[in-house]
């Protein structure tokens, strides 16, 4: 595996860690809770709790506190 995704619940993030230990967001925005879909960069998750590993590389992330459940293509 050559890329790690960890869900950051209290961050209300996903990030990505590489093989090489680099850690970089993927999506959600650091401290900024909310619940949109949308770009990566304008996705907001409130603590996100799960991750899976779906086709073609898509991430799903299934939220805690509002209870819903997005893809990150």
């Amino acid at each position: 595996m050559s890329t790690l995704y960890v869900a950051e619940a209290a961050g209300a993030l996903v990030r990505r860690i590489s093989a090489a230990g680099r850690v970089s967001p993927l999506a959600g925005a650091a401290n900024a809770p909310g619940s949109a879909d949308g770009p990566v960069a304008a996705a907001r998750f409130k603590s996100p709790l799960g991750l899976a590993g779906g086709p073609a590389g898509t991430v799903y992330v299934a939220g805690g506190r509002n209870h819903t459940e997005r893809a990150i293509r």
